[in-house]
């Protein structure tokens, strides 16, 4: 399919913005995962960061004929994230105790940044949504700086073994 200019730089675009998002969002918390389960007996399988990621379950529609359709559907596709900072976020918690169910996953573990408030005043919400899945989980909320990665770390490794 040949593909018009308006929608390669409409692809272009959306793209560079994942990807900066991504960077930005990510960089730090795949870091202290990193560091924090490098426990023999800890395995992680999931995602994470539900504003950025989980994107791709409900991609952006691209059957508008013209440029400024596309970028309509930007737009909607983007108001319509599971991030806090969208709130009511019923949707986002339910993804979260659905994600939670796929995966098989035995907990959770909530990553929030310090200075994001709406992530800290959802962290309440999703650990009483998978409360009721009955879901543990661990609410963790950091900087983008290493210092604490040791603190961390124990908490992480204490919360799987209290479970486990």
């Amino acid at each position: 399919m040949v593909r018009s200019r308006g929608e390669r730089i409409f692809e272009v675009f959306n793209y560079l913005i994942l990807t900066l998002l991504a960077i930005v969002t990510l960089a730090p918390f795949l870091h202290v995962a990193a560091k924090s389960l490098s426990h023999e007996a800890a395995v992680m399988a999931g995602e994470v960061g539900l504003c950025v990621e989980t994107r791709g379950r409900d991609l952006v529609d691209e059957s508008p004929d013209t440029l400024e359709g596309l970028l309509d559907a930007l737009v909607d596709r983007y108001l319509r994230i599971d991030c806090a900072c969208f709130t009511p976020n019923v949707e986002g918690l339910d993804h979260i105790v659905e994600m939670a169910r796929d995966l098989k996953a035995d907990e959770v573990v909530h990553y929030g940044l310090s200075f994001c408030q709406p992530y800290a005043i959802e962290a309440f919400k999703v650990g009483k949504a998978l409360d009721a899945a009955q879901i543990p989980m661990l609410a963790i909320e950091t900087d983008y700086s290493m210092e604490d990665v040791e603190q961390l770390k124990t908490r992480v490794e204490a919360f799987l073994e209290m479970l486990h």
